[in-house]
């Protein structure tokens, strides 16, 4: 579960992305850990090659977790902000809004850096009749596909010639201090444009989770807390409830309000098990409602879910959740009596 680790902070990051095998060689230079006063947004740990998880989970203790700011690129961070924003120990992390722009913008530098290493096709090779020629399109191929992501209304002849300068120790048609603040710009700009569509989306997903449980109250059986919780039984368990900050083991279902499934102890054949208050705000509170051995359906608004933040490439901002959620087991030494 989040708790605070000292780590270190690392200042110079190039690496390679490699899709066909979902891995991110990475260098990296690292300076000394900055003062408390000065705390870094996020470290990098454990970096070497790095295999992307199909969901984010514990991975070597639990102040460590696997982290990632697109389905593309994985790294190991720890956020010095210990937010329990965790569903469970398999489940999801949530990283602020300020860190998940850091880490696409590591991304952005992070293919930038992987271009020195690329190699040009010699003049009259028959494309793709060598090792060289596969490599050297490969490369060309992952960059295209995170750049095609990351900016619009690249000039391709322009970047080919960018590519070829590089790599070939020619002199830049512009200085290093220009590229940079070009590239500053229109990742700014596409931020800005993302910003934009985020706000749209969020207030999109607002209204249609608001319309939902407006309806949904209505239904027989539906019971509506006062925070805004909604949740039905559908099997009443006769045991114990648990207390604040017990440990549990659930199975669970959890999707989004068009029914798609993004995470389900279900399928990954075991339950989950953790603190009543490190999970989302809805699941603390059923959690605390349930007697062990029931089954409830929960319908979790956003605030109560992961808020206008959502988390990227699962849920969307301000999205509200249903879960199908079995109390299997309330922690023997923190239980209270079933009212």
């Amino acid at each position: 579960m989040p708790r605070t680790s000292k780590s270190t902070v690392y200042n110079s990051i190039s690496g390679l992305y490699l899709p066909d095998r979902n891995q991110v060689s990475l260098n990296l230079s690292a300076m000394s850990a900055l003062p408390q006063s000065q705390p870094a947004p996020l470290s990098i740990l454990n970096c070497s090659v790095l295999t992307l998880p199909q969901r984010q989970y514990h991975l070597n203790d639990s102040s460590t977790y696997s982290a990632y700011s697109e389905p593309t690129l994985a790294f190991d961070i720890k956020l010095n902000n210990d937010v329990p924003n965790f569903l469970s120990p398999e489940g999801f992390f949530q990283p602020e809004k300020e860190n998940a722009m850091k880490l696409k913008t590591i991304a952005a530098t992070l293919i930038l850096a992987s271009t020195t290493s690329m190699t040009v096709l010699a003049e009259g090779t028959t494309p793709l009749a060598t090792e060289k020629a596969k490599l050297s399109y490969s490369l060309g191929a992952m960059l295209g596909e995170r750049l095609k992501n990351d900016f619009d209304n690249l000039d391709l002849q322009a970047l080919s010639q960018g590519i070829e300068d590089a790599v070939s120790d020619k002199k830049l048609a512009l200085d290093r201090n220009d590229m940079i603040a070009v590239i500053q710009k229109a990742q700014q700009a596409q931020a800005e444009k993302m910003q934009k569509e985020m706000q749209e989306q969020a207030q999109n997903n607002q209204e249609k989770g608001d319309q939902f449980l407006k309806e949904n109250r209505k239904k027989s059986g539906v019971v509506t807390t006062d925070s805004g919780l909604q949740y039905k039984v559908l099997k009443k368990g006769n045991g114990p409830k648990a207390s604040p900050d017990a440990e549990v083991t659930v199975h669970y279902e959890g999707k989004t309000l068009d029914g798609k499934i993004f995470d389900s102890s279900y399928e990954r054949g075991e339950p989950a098990n953790f603190k009543t208050t490190q999970v989302i705000p809805g699941w603390t509170e059923a959690l605390q409602l349930m007697p062990e051995g029931s089954t409830w359906e929960l319908y979790i608004p956003a605030s109560l879910a992961y808020g206008p933040g959502g988390i990227p490439g699962r849920i969307g901002p301000n999205e509200l959740l249903t879960f199908k959620v079995e109390l299997i087991k309330v922690g023997e030494q923190e239980t209270k009596a079933v009212n």
